[in-house]
């Protein structure tokens, strides 16, 4: 019969040392999985906003924060109770937390939680911030009318026309009801084509070709009365099918 020496506890040495095995064995564990996420990834991105969840929802944004929704991907924007002791980063350019900006764009740097879900949880640096852009005013030719010709439902997905080259978002689609929208003048109705028209606008200028009316309720286009090939009113300019006529 072969006897096991015991401490004075009664365990043998061997149990010991697997208690002790397992014990590191779980801390290990435990740190890297709190390594990992204290270590989070940085993010930089841009888009337009798809969903915004701090506008619309019910619950108390100051107990259980809020999100909005970046193209695909969900940004946490502010945080409630539970997190008020950690870093947070800045929300910028919004005039309330709780006005729907469905359809503007925004610039995000953020924490990746995966490629899907981000917040500005863990640093003071991370920011949201919504982008704005120039207002001009133009007077160019229609070109091509999509809004005329579209056979896709315009209350839902808008529409827009080129004017001298450059597009121009007229109408707003279900989407971005909840901004800001210009006035569209002197247009018997939307679904009539008006190419060759000249049509003045005023207008956010996204980028170098692209405009729109959403923003402010001051943007219009305007079809103007001018023949085709005449002198813009106000200037001496007479615009074509590729330049417009800055006013």
């Amino acid at each position: 019969m072969k006897f096991q020496k015991l401490n004075s506890k009664g365990f043998t040495h061997d149990v010991i040392l697997m208690l002790f095995v397992g014990i590191f064995a779980i801390a290990g564990v435990a740190y890297l999985v709190g390594s990992h996420a204290a270590t989070l990834n940085s993010a930089q991105f841009s888009g337009v906003i798809t969903q915004d969840e701090c506008a619309t929802t019910t619950a108390p944004i100051g107990d259980v924060g809020c999100h909005i929704t970046v193209g695909t991907k969900v940004v946490s924007v502010a945080h409630g109770n539970i997190a008020q002791n950690a870093p947070w980063g800045q929300v910028i350019g919004f005039g309330s937390i709780k006005t729907n900006y469905t359809g503007r764009t925004v610039q995000v740097y953020a924490a990746e939680n995966n490629p899907t879900s981000y917040t500005l949880k863990g640093s003071s640096s991370y920011y949201v911030k919504l982008v704005t852009y120039p207002s001009v005013k133009f007077t160019g030719v229609i070109t091509q009318d999509e809004c005329a010709t579209t056979t896709a439902p315009i209350g839902d997905v808008g529409c827009h026309v080129m004017v001298s080259n450059s597009t121009v978002y007229l109408m707003h689609g279900n989407i971005y009801q909840p901004q800001p929208w210009g006035q569209v003048i002197g247009f018997g109705s939307i679904r009539t084509n008006y190419v060759g028209r000249y049509l003045q606008v005023y207008a956010a200028k996204l980028n170098a070709s692209t405009y729109t009316l959403m923003g402010s309720s001051s943007y219009y286009a305007q079809l103007l009365k001018t023949p085709s090939g005449g002198i813009v009113p106000g200037s001496n300019c007479v615009p074509t099918s590729t330049t417009a006529c800055p006013l």
